[in-house]
C-alpha cells in the first residue's frame, strides 16, 4: 500500500500530524464563536441525573452550535449521566470541552456495547479536552448475554473514533469502561462477494495478463469487482475479508480502465490486515487469489472508511477494562499519556493495535507512562509503528507482557524507550531497536534481521539467534545475581554482538545459554564477573574478547573460534567436552590466558573430547600456584586409560608461565587409540611436558625463570 521509504514516511507522517495538530488548534482558538452551554434551555442535569433528558439535551445542543456557526463548546462542572442505550454523538469542527470538574458518567446498564462519545466517518475536524469519561464498570450488570456477543462485555468504550478524520483527544481522565477508554477504527461502506461462478484457474502476470498458474485462481468479468457504486468517487480502496476456501490469505490484485486496458498490479496484499489503494481511472479490478480449485471459494470484497489524522495526547487512561486504547486507523499518534491498570477481560493492553478488518497504519507512540497494564503494547498486526521516549512500569501484574510486536506486524522501530519491569518480543522481520533500557526484564529478538543497538540492560536477559541475520551491537548488560536466566540466550540462526558487555553474575549457572551457529561473530564480548560464574560458550567466531568469570565451557556441537582474547579465571580457564555427539572443532589462538588462582579440578584448561582442538600463539600464566600436581593443561580423564574421545589436536607456538612445576601440557593419559598429538614449538617457564609417546614433541622450551 504504501511503497516509499519507511523513513521517509516517517518524517513525513510526524511533521504532518504536528502540522494538522497546529492548524485545528489555531482555527479553533482564533474563532470567537464560543457556546457555554446552558442546562436549563436543553434540559440537562448536571447531579448524575435524569440520563435520558441529559444525553438528549447534549446531542441537541450540539447540534444547534454546529448549526449555528458554534465552534467551542463548553460544559460546565457537574456530572452528566449518559444514558444506557444513547451516546454523546460529535459533530465536525467543533471543540468539545468539559470543564476540569466535568463528569460524563455512564448509566448502570448491562449492554455488551456501548460508547459514551461517537467519532463516526461523517466527523471531521474536532478536537474533545478536558474533563472526565466514566464507565459503569464498577457497577454493570454482566449476566446478560447477546445472541451475537458471546457475553464478554468487553465493547463498553469511552471514546469510539470510527472514519472520522483529523480528531485530538486531550487533557482527559477516561476510566473504568467495561470495554476500552479509546477505540479506534473504521466503518464499512460498501462490498460483494466473490464466488465460485466468478471464479477460474490460472493467475495475472505483471501486466494483468491471464497466465496458466498451478494452485492459483482468479476472478473473471467485472460483475463482482466494479466501481459503479457512488461510494467509490469518495473511497478509494479495496479489501479482503473473511476468505474461505483458500490456502493463504495473501492475494494479488490488478486494476483496470472501462476499455479493459491494464493501470497496474499490487502483489502481496495480505486479507484483513493490508489493502490496497484504486488509482485513478480504474473502472474494475481482477484478483487472484491461492486455491487449488475455485470450489466453495468465497472472499468478501470490502471498501471502508478508516479513522485518519487522529491525535491522543496528554489523558489519564486507566482502569479500563479491556484496553486503555484500541489503536487502528491511519496517521496516529498516541502522545504524553498515562496508561494503567488496564485488567479485566483479555487482552487487557495499555495500547493494542489489533483494530478487526480495518488497516491500522503509521502510528507514533511517544512519551507516554504505562503502568500496571497486563500487557503494556502488543502490535498484532498493521504496519509503519515507533515506539519511543516511553517509560513502562510494570507494577504488580501476574503473567505481565511488555512490549510484544507479532510477525503479522511490518515496519516498526522501538527507540528510547525505559522499561522497568516491562519486557520486549519482537517477531517480525527487519526491526530496529536502539537507546533502550530495561530492569528486571527479558528481551526477546525473536524475528531475522533484527537491529538491536546502544540499549542497557539491568538483570535482564537477551534472547536472539532463533532467526537469522539478527545484530546485537553496543550492549551493557549488568547482573545483581537475581536474574535466573543468565544474560544471553543464543538460537540456532546466525547472529552478529558486537561491543556487548557482561557485567555481575546470575542465580543461573551460566552466563551464557543456548546454542550458536558456526557463522556467527561475537566482536569485542566482554564478561566480567571476578570469577564468580561459569560461562558457557556458543558457537561462532570470538574476536578481541574479555573474558573473566570462574571458567569457560564448551560442550556443544558446532565450530568455535577464539582469536585475540583475554581470558581470566580463579580456578579454571577453559574445559572442553562435547556432549552431544556431534561434530565439534575449537581453535584457540593469539590469546591471553591468565589463572589468578590455584588450580581446581582437573586442570586449568582441561579437554575432554572434541574431533578437533588447536591452541596456536597463546599465553598460559598461572603465578598463584600453591601445588604442583594439578596440570595445566590436560588432555583426557583421570583414571584408567580408555578409548580416546580427543582428535586432531594441535598445541603450537604457546607461552607457558606458571610459578610451580606443574604439568604444562599433559596428553599421556588422553586415550589407549589416541593419533599423534602436535605439541611444538612451545615455551614453558617453570612447567614440564607430560605426553605420549606418539606425539611429535618438536623444538618445545622447557626453561626456569
Amino acid at each position: 500500500m504504501i511503497s516509499i521509504k519507511f523513513n521517509f514516511i516517517v518524517l513525513f507522517f510526524a511533521v504532518f500530524l504536528t502540522a494538522q495538530a497546529f492548524s485545528l488548534h489555531s482555527a479553533f482558538a482564533s474563532d470567537s464563536s464560543v457556546y457555554n452551554l446552558e442546562l436549563k434551555k436543553w434540559k440537562i442535569y448536571n447531579d448524575g441525573t435524569h440520563s435520558m433528558e441529559t444525553t438528549t439535551g447534549l446531542n441537541n445542543a450540539l447540534q444547534w452550535a454546529k448549526t449555528n456557526g458554534k465552534t467551542t463548546f463548553k460544559v460546565p462542572s457537574g456530572t452528566y449521566l449518559i444514558a444506557a442505550g444513547k451516546r454523546i454523538n460529535m459533530v465536525s469542527n467543533m471543540v468539545l470541552e468539559l470543564d476540569k470538574n466535568a463528569i460524563f458518567q455512564k448509566e448502570k446498564n448491562s449492554l455488551e456495547i456501548y460508547d459514551v462519545i461517537y467519532m463516526g466517518s461523517d466527523v471531521k475536524n474536532a478536537i474533545v479536552r478536558g474533563g472526565t469519561l466514566r464507565g459503569d464498570r464498577d457497577t454493570h450488570d454482566y449476566s446478560k448475554k447477546g445472541l451475537y456477543t458471546g457475553g464478554t462485555h468487553e465493547w463498553g468504550y469511552g471514546i469510539n473514533i470510527s472514519g472520522a478524520e483529523n480528531v485530538i483527544v486531550e487533557n482527559m481522565k477516561i476510566e473504568k469502561m467495561t470495554g476500552d477508554g479509546i477505540f479506534i477504527g473504521g466503518v464499512t461502506i460498501a462490498g460483494s462477494y466473490i464466488t465460485t461462478p466468478f471464479l477460474e484457474q490460472g493467475s495475472l502476470d505483471e501486466n494483468g495478463k491471464p497466465i496458466p498458474a498451478k494452485g492459483k485462481i482468479r476472478s473473471v468479468g467485472r460483475t463482482q469487482t466494479n466501481f459503479d457504486n457512488k461510494a467509490y468517487k469518495t473511497h478509494r480502496n479495496v479489501h479482503m475479508w473473511l476468505p474461505k476456501g483458500l490456502t493463504s490469505d495473501t492475494y494479488d490484485i490488478c486494476y483496470y480502465r472501462s476499455n479493459n486496458s491494464f493501470i497496474s498490479c499490487e502483489k502481496e496484499r495480505k486479507a484483513y490486515f493490508i489493502g490496497s489503494n484504486i488509482p485513478d481511472g480504474a473502472d474494475y479490478f481482477r484478483v487472484v487469489f491461492n486455491a487449488s480449485s475455485v470450489k466453495n471459494v468465497n472472499v468478501n470484497r470490502m471498501t471502508i472508511d478508516n479513522s485518519k489524522n487522529i491525535i491522543i495526547q496528554n489523558n489519564d487512561i486507566g482502569y479500563n477494562r479491556r484496553q486503555g486504547i484500541t489503536a487502528g486507523g491511519e496517521e496516529v499518534q498516541i502522545l504524553n499519556n498515562k496508561i494503567h491498570h488496564t485488567r479485566g477481560t483479555a487482552p487487557m493492553s495499555g495500547i493494542d493495535i489489533e483494530p478487526g478488518f480495518f488497516p491500522a497504519i503509521n502510528h507514533l507512540i511517544k512519551g507516554n507512562e504505562f503502568n500496571a497494564n497486563k500487557i503494556q503494547i502488543v502490535l498484532a498486526y498493521g504496519e509503519g509503528a515507533i515506539i519511543e521516549d516511553n517509560n513502562f512500569i510494570r507494577g504488580d501484574v501476574p503473567g505481565h507482557v511488555g512490549v510484544h510486536i507479532h510477525e503479522d506486524y511490518q515496519r516498526s522501530t522501538v527507540n528510547n524507550n525505559k522499561f522497568d519491569g516491562s519486557g520486549l518480543t519482537l517477531l517480525p522481520q527487519n526491526i530496529k531497536a536502539t537507546g533502550n533500557s530495561f530492569k528486571n526484564a527479558q528481551v526477546k529478538l525473536l524475528g531475522g534481521n533484527i537491529e538491536f543497538d546502544n540499549a542497557t540492560l539491568i538483570d535482564t536477559s537477551l534472547t536472539l539467534g532463533e532467526k537469522a541475520g539478527t545484530k546485537a551491537t553496543n550492549i551493557n548488560i549488568t547482573l545483581s545475581g537475581t536474574n535466573k536466566e543468565g544474560a544471553l540466550y543464543l538460537g540456532k540462526k546466525t547472529a552478529l554482538l558486537k561491543n556487548v558487555t557482561i557485567t555481575g553474575a546470575s542465580a543461573a549457572n551460566s552466563i551464557i545459554f543456548g546454542y550458536g551457529s558456526d557463522d556467527n561473530i561475537y566482536e569485542n564480548l566482554v564478561i566480567d564477573n571476578d570469577g564468580k560464574q561459569k560461562t558457557l560458550l556458543t558457537s561462532g567466531k570470538y574476536y578481541n574478547c574479555t573474558l573473566d568469570t570462574a571458567g569457560l565451557s564448551i560442550s556443544r556441537s558446532g565450530k568455535y573460534s577464539l582469536d585475540d582474547c583475554d581470558i581470566t579465571g580463579k580456578n579454571s580457564l577453559l574445559n572442553v567436552e562435547n556432549m552431544y555427539g556431534d561434530k565439534m572443532e575449537v581453535i584457540v589462538q593469539n590469546s591471553n590466558f591468565v589463572l589468578t588462582d590455584k588450580i581446581g579440578y582437573a586442570a586449568a584448561v582441561y579437554v575432554l573430547g572434541t574431533d578437533k582442538i588447536n591452541f596456536l600463539n597463546n599465553t598460559f600464566t598461572a603465578n598463584q600456584l600453591s601445588a604442583a600436581s594439578t596440570p595445566f593443561m590436560k588432555f583426557g580423564p583421570y583414571g584408567y586409560p580408555k578409548l580416546t574421545k580427543i582428535f586432531n589436536v594441535v598445541v603450537k607456538e604457546n607461552t607457558f608461565q606458571t610459578n610451580l612445576a606443574v604439568s604444562g601440557i599433559h596428553t599421556s593419559n588422553a586415550g589407549t587409540d589416541s593419533a599423534p598429538y602436535v605439541i611444538e614449538n612451545n615455551t614453558l617457564y617453570n612447567a614440564k611436558l607430560d605426553l605420549k609417546s606418539n606425539d611429535s614433541n618438536k623444538n618445545n622450551k622447557l626453561l626456569l625463570n
